[in-house]
């Protein structure tokens, strides 16, 4: 029988997953420092590290791990659906605000609303880095044809 489709691996093999999360955590630190005054460096290291205890704790671990979602992409992924889709959407927004609140408090900052803001943030910049990876459409485009 004749190869009819190809299928690939999204993150980091289609489109840049890791950095561009990195990147995102860089910008939320900036913001965090420009509006709060936190540490920028500590403040993105604490957040990811918050994010990872969190998700691995949380009650969404084994469904996000049988799908490969990781913890970052719980940062700013919309789940959209039904079932098990929207528990995990509903843990995720109090998620954001967790990880983040954590992040300000690490460095003695009272969150109160800012959080929440973070959380948006990370959302709206990870949105905004996202790109392809080198050489993804030529790739695409040639296989496009035949498969």
């Amino acid at each position: 029988m004749p190869l009819r489709a190809v299928l690939f691996d999204l993150d980091d093999t289609v489109i840049v997953d890791e950095a561009v999360s990195r990147e995102a955590f860089e910008a939320v630190a900036r913001y965090a420092r420009d509006k709060h005054g936190a540490e920028e460096g500590r403040f993105a290291r604490d957040a990811a590290k918050q994010a990872k205890g969190l998700w691995e704790a949380g009650p969404c671990h084994a469904f996000c791990r049988c799908l490969g979602i990781s913890a970052f992409e719980c940062l700013w992924g919309r789940f959209e659906g039904d079932g098990e889709f929207a528990e995990l959407r509903k843990w995720a927004f109090a998620f954001r605000e967790q990880v983040f609140d954590h992040a300000l408090r690490q460095q003695m900052i009272e969150s109160g609303e800012w959080s929440r803001d973070l959380a948006a943030a990370f959302g709206r910049e990870r949105r905004l880095l996202q790109r392809l990876m080198p050489d993804a459409r030529e790739v695409l485009t040639r296989l496009s044809s035949r498969y």
